[in-house]
């Protein structure tokens, strides 16, 4: 988990690679955490061999001023570009300098396929909602979580939108789609690190 979380820690540019290198640095760092977690998993998790993979790794590595970057695992049987569906694991680098990525459940915006029955269970929501309530205690006021994850007709509230407004460009974007979200506090601490682990 180190890697991963140096990662969220990491500057907005350092998300993105040289145009002529198909890898980039999310990815590399995410890939690595997920394949020493699930061996089994094939390295490149974009690729689809005999029906083991579990996760697809999306990135959009684009630092450009109004790029919305991201890097998220998402479900295995999606196109490997544009719009996919069903929930996802995503991390979005701040718009700010200085203030670590953003770590959110998303809904993807082509819908709730496959995860459907996963998102619509009451239980999902309300483990979601333990997570929120344990981090909000350990770093009050640091995670959001939507009732019903399911309703991507209802954006973020104002007031949590504002107070994530080092990731503006995310939650403009992608505001009704993100059902639970944690921002990691800007100054690490080793108690701060065991927390996002």
């Amino acid at each position: 988990m180190k890697p991963l979380i140096e990662m969220i820690y990491a500057a907005r540019k350092e998300w993105g690679a040289e145009e002529s290198d198909k890898s980039n640095h999310a990815r590399q760092v995410i890939a690595k955490v997920v394949q020493d977690r699930f061996p089994r998993i094939d390295p490149e998790l974009a690729q689809r061999k005999n029906g083991e993979s579990k996760f697809q790794l999306r990135v959009n590595a684009d630092t450009k001023e109004k790029a919305v970057p991201y890097a998220a695992l998402i479900p295995p049987d999606q196109d490997l570009f544009g719009q996919y569906g069903g929930m996802s694991f995503v991390l979005f680098p701040a718009s700010e300098y200085g203030a670590p990525a953003l770590i959110s459940m998303v809904v993807g915006t082509h819908g709730l396929a496959p995860d459907e029955a996963i998102l619509g269970r009451p239980g999902h929501a309300r483990k979601c909602a333990a997570i929120t309530a344990w981090l909000n205690a350990r770093l009050p006021g640091s995670a959001w979580a939507k009732r019903d994850p399911v309703r991507v007709d209802i954006d973020l509230p104002k007031a949590t939108k504002s107070a994530l407004s080092p990731w503006a460009g995310a939650t403009g974007q992608y505001g009704k789609v993100i059902y639970s979200t944690f921002a990691p506090p800007t100054k690490r601490t080793p108690e701060t690190d065991r927390v996002v682990e």
